[in-house]
């Protein structure tokens, strides 16, 4: 709340507040596209390896049959 009052008074900290919230839509966007990538290579590698990993696996680990523990964290 204080940085709002000090903005409404200080020219350059509003014009570098304006700045900040109108990249905030590009980052969503960008953030959209990194997603859709990972998502795109968790499925790539799910039908590249998939088949090969799956001799490896036992049932106490987790295998390639989702693609929820595909994705990075």
């Amino acid at each position: 709340m204080r940085i709002v009052k000090l903005a409404q008074s200080w020219s350059t900290m509003k014009t570098l507040l304006a700045i900040i919230f109108q990249t905030m839509g590009a980052l969503g966007n960008l953030t959209a596209i990194l997603v859709l990538i990972m998502f795109i290579f968790a499925v790539l590698g799910n039908q590249l390896m998939g088949q090969a990993y799956a001799q490896y696996t036992n049932t106490s680990r987790i295998d390639l049959e989702d693609y929820g523990y595909e994705m990075p964290r």
